[in-house]
């Protein structure tokens, strides 16, 4: 407006800056009416970085349907030649699917990308993956890493963490320690913390707290420095594996080796370990963690 009001007319990289802005502020509203305002005018028509723009918007607010609704006027809506979707539409498309849960969509948005002859890069994959990691589609997201090798590009270490997050939510804890065991070996793709934390949550969904136990310990070994002690996430997964085990002793071990590395607990720590001691012998512990859990505010 301040431009206009000195009598120049904002041109299409002006209105593109202005869009970009609302995107990184994370308002879809305003870049979709910014939008409407360039395909009203005849000086300042959207252009290929218009509408990605505004479709990372609508990503980033997690509206997939108006961000595809958006991938597919694109080429009605702007000026030819470049008046298709390229790779960068198609990432924040994904991304759009990823943030609201949309693995079907996904899935048919990645075969209509090779459709037009746009090869997939691993950005690509890390949103379709985290898309898929559902009970249903984990199987989808852990074969796409092989997919990925098929076109010549290897997995880094954010892919295979959105594999072994399929895995965890599909329930499949030797798919996950599979994946681990994979990246322990890979040069390129090392674990994380964030991979351990997710093994050890796919193994206390599975109950096998031994592993998930044996994991945790393993982790300072494992993982590179300086993010490689265990993280709140970490004891969180743990316990639960502990309680679905039925082991409350272990349960008080962990919570105390928690405090014994300046890790504070939280209510879903108290929570797994009062459940770990629902048991004849440890009500009267599981009761006085209330007081526990005041005391520490």
């Amino acid at each position: 407006q301040d431009a206009r009001d000195e009598g120049i007319e904002p041109d299409t990289v002006a209105l593109n800056a202005a869009l970009a802005a609302c995107e990184r502020g994370g308002q879809s509203d305003e870049a979709l009416l910014l939008l409407s305002e360039m395909e009203a005018s005849p000086s300042a028509p959207p252009d290929r970085i218009s509408y990605n723009t505004a479709i990372a918007a609508c990503s980033r607010c997690g509206e997939w349907r108006t961000a595809l609704r958006l991938l597919g006027e694109m080429a009605e809506r702007v000026p030819p030649p470049r008046n298709t979707p390229d790779a960068h539409s198609y990432g924040a498309a994904l991304s759009a699917c990823e943030r609201g849960g949309q693995p079907d969509e996904a899935l048919r948005l990645l075969e209509r990308m090779r459709s037009e002859g746009l090869r997939p890069g691993l950005v690509h994959y890390h949103a379709v993956m985290r898309a898929c990691a559902t009970p249903a589609h984990w199987p989808i997201a852990a074969s796409m890493l092989q997919d990925a090798r098929d076109e010549g590009i290897e997995p880094d270490t954010v892919a295979l963490n959105a594999a072994l997050a399929a895995c965890e939510r599909g329930g499949q804890s030797d798919e996950a320690l599979l994946l681990l065991s994979e990246m322990e070996a890979s040069p390129s793709a090392p674990p994380d913390r964030i991979s351990y934390n997710t093994a050890i949550a796919a193994c206390s969904r599975c109950g096998e707290w031994r592993t998930a136990l044996r994991l945790l310990g393993e982790m300072a070994e494992r993982v590179p420095p300086p993010r490689n002690t265990p993280d709140a996430h970490s004891y969180g997964a743990a316990l639960s594996a502990c309680e679905r085990g039925g082991q409350p002793d272990e349960a008080l071990r962990l919570l105390e080796r928690m405090r014994s590395e300046g890790l504070r607990p939280g209510l879903v720590h108290y929570h797994a370990v009062m459940r770990a001691c629902a048991t004849p012998a440890h009500w009267p512990i599981a009761a006085s963690m209330l007081q526990d859990a005041r005391d520490e505010g």
